[in-house]
Formats: C-alpha cells, structure tokens, sequence
C-alpha cells in the first residue's frame, strides 16, 4: 500500500457529492447487529431527487476512502435534512457494492465542525409532539448507524463542535481536532502557521440550553473519558480546546488546522486497512459498544427515551431556559 505524507499531500478534491432520500422509520436494535452488508434500516436508502446537498463527498487520495463533509451553513446544524442526508450516505457506503473501505466525517465551513441538534425543534410554540418524535427518533438512528458502522470512520473535526458536533465525533473510531484556524497574509499565496485567536472547542452543551444530555449520549461519554469526567463536563456544559480534550481523551490527535485533520484522519484510516484481518475490528467494536448502544437496542426503549426526553423539554423551566438559549443563539448568528 502506498503510503500518505503528510509533509507533501495536497488535499484539493473536487465536489462530487450525492443526496440520498429521508430514511423510514423502523425497528433496530443490537438484537440484530449490523454487518457490512446491512446497517440498522437493513438496506441502502432510495435515491430521490433534492435541490441541497447538505452532505458532499469526495474520494481520497487513499484507494476507495471516502470523505463526507457535512455542508449545512451556517453552523451546520443537524436538521431534519441533514440528518437524513448523513444517514442516506452512511448506508450507501457502507453497501459492500460501494466498494468503500474507510469514511473521514468532516465539515466543509471554516469554523464550524457541526453546531448540534436543531434547537427549533424543542423550543417552538406550541410544542409539537409529532414533529419532535420524528426528529428524535432520526437523532437516535443517526447515534446507532454511527456506532455500528462497519467500515473505519474517524473524525477531522475542522471546526467548533459544540453539542450534537461532539456527540457524532464521540460515535467515531479515532477523532482528529484542530487548534484553529489558519490565516494567510493578503500579501501571500502561502497559508501562514498563525496561533488561532479563537481556538476550536468541543463538548456537550446540554446544560447551557437548560436541559440534560440524554442517558445514552451520558453513557457514551463516560465511556471514552471516564465517569467522573463525563459528569463534571455535563454538569457544567464544557467545552474543551483541542489541547484539554486530548488530556482527557475526548480527543485522540491534534493538529493546527483543518486540513492538518482530514490528512492526519486518512493515515489514522490507513493504519486501519493496514490490518490483517477486517472481521476481527469489527467484532472488537461490537463487544466494546454493545453496553453504548443498551439503551436504544429496540423499539420500546427509543420510544421511552423519546417520551422521557419530551417530557423533560416541556417542563416550565427547561422550556423557560430553552426558549432564552435559542433566541440568544439566532441573534448571535444574524449579528
């Protein structure tokens, strides 16, 4: 196999990317573990014809490695579509048709790996229990497919990843962060190394928003940096700088900037097909994720989650603190 460097690979790729139609709910569980050939829905998602691409992807330099970035500006807030565009993808990569191998899970903004789940959703007036239910049980689906991927997928996370952003990178193999940003003189075609001014943070924010991370996004967050840690950071609602959230080990590589991530992610998913036998990294993961995925393992009990977290966002003072943090948010973005 021919090896990446990191010293000279320019990653220019050009935008080939493909929308997939909204995924049906269904029943899913660990009682019937995804394998290469199927993921939860058990079959690729239909094709149907969208005007936005929320999700682009574009082939690597490494051989069948692919690279999805999501691109939903501003933020990258996971909507509906989005979600429904990252799950089409998902699927169809993970078709043994596809030919894929790999998936580096990155941004195409700037700044912004992904903002998180779609505040709109929980904060309207009135509350509206359908919409949320099929949101919610999106959200769910989104958590298990990633978990259960059969294929390597790491995060280059490029960007802030507050929130839903560090929940989808937690559901990855290995996280690649940048620092920050890279500025370039106006006077020079050369990108510059500059010490960001805003270093990139990740962490789940729930708490911020008046309300409490879900228990298997609790779960999966102990389970990477520890119980303790896990409560302290959903306690406050931290976010960490790419530094500290590698002494925990939220994160397991930092880089300077976005590009830096994607090419560390593609060596990570090198090292990865480097190994002998396929089957044996996927049973690992199955072992070591079941207890994660519990939780959610069948119908009843995404149902119960979804009832249990609709109850919790329609109380007077979650919905108090909610509706505050989501107005606070729009003005941040329209300012």
């Amino acid at each position: 196999m021919q090896r990446l460097c990191r010293s000279s690979l320019c990653l220019t790729f050009g935008r080939h990317c493909s929308t997939r139609g909204p995924s049906q709910p269904h029943d899913t569980g660990i009682d019937n573990r995804p394998t290469r050939e199927t993921l939860p829905d058990g079959a690729p998602a239909q094709e149907s014809k969208q005007q936005r691409a929320y999700v682009t992807v574009t082939e690597s330099p490494l051989s069948n490695v692919h690279v999805l970035s999501l691109n939903s500006p501003p933020v990258n807030t996971l909507t509906s579509e989005v979600i429904r565009d990252l799950l089409g993808e998902l699927r169809r990569l993970a078709n043994p048709e596809s030919g894929c191998r790999g998936i580096v899970l990155t941004s195409d903004l700037p700044t912004t790996f992904s903002s998180g789940l779609d505040l709109n959703v929980f904060a309207r007036e009135p509350f509206d229990q359908a919409i949320f239910a099929h949101y919610w049980a999106q959200f769910q689906e989104l958590f298990m497919t990633m978990h259960a991927f059969p294929l390597p997928l790491v995060a280059a996370i490029n960007g802030h990843a507050p929130a839903a952003g560090c929940i989808m990178a937690c559901a990855c193999d290995y996280r690649v962060m940048a620092e920050g940003p890279v500025t370039s003189p106006s006077n020079s075609q050369e990108p510059a190394k500059v010490k960001p001014s805003r270093p990139f943070t990740i962490g789940i924010t729930a708490t911020r928003a008046g309300f409490a991370a879900p228990p298997f996004v609790a779960r999966n967050l102990a389970w990477i940096v520890g119980p303790r840690i896990a409560q302290d950071m959903l306690t406050r609602g931290s976010t960490l700088t790419a530094a500290e959230a590698q002494k925990v080990g939220l994160v397991d590589e930092v880089v300077g900037d976005g590009g830096e991530a994607v090419v560390a992610a593609l060596h990570e998913i090198e090292r990865y097909l480097e190994l002998p036998m396929e089957h044996t990294r996927w049973l690992v993961k199955d072992h070591m994720r079941r207890p994660i995925l519990a939780l959610l393992q069948d119908k009843n009990l995404r149902s119960e989650d979804c009832v249990y977290f609709a109850d919790m966002i329609q109380s007077p003072d979650v919905r108090r603190d909610l509706q505050n943090y989501a107005q606070s948010l729009s003005k941040k973005k329209s300012s």
